[in-house]
């Protein structure tokens, strides 16, 4: 398995400001705090502290972070279409992740 994440780190606010986004507008680590950030530094940050939440899971499962990622939740309580097939969308309201990771819905 190889896990990915793209990371806006030193992209400058003009930069931004031309890629289109339909729904959040693209940012960087740089816009958001004004100061540029050495690429080589937060990349070994970054892979220490996945290694460290990765014994956690392996530990506990999904269930250890499910309280974290609920309360980070940009949709929690919004009303989403969710499509289970291609023919088969329907309105629900998000209300978070399950322990096992699943996501949690009530339909409307």
């Amino acid at each position: 398995i190889i896990v990915g994440i793209g990371i806006n780190v030193n992209t400058s606010k003009e930069e931004l400001d031309r890629i289109s986004r339909p729904v959040w507008p693209a940012g960087s680590l740089l816009s958001l705090v004004e100061r540029p950030f050495d690429v080589a530094t937060l990349r070994r940050t970054l892979m220490g502290t996945f290694a460290v939440q990765l014994k956690r899971f392996f530990a506990g499962g999904f269930a250890v972070f499910r309280e974290r990622v609920n309360e980070l939740e940009v949709l929690m309580g919004s009303k989403v279409w969710f499509r289970a097939h291609q023919a088969d969308e329907f309105e629900a309201v998000f209300e978070g992740i399950q322990d096992d990771g699943l996501i949690l819905l009530r339909l409307t």
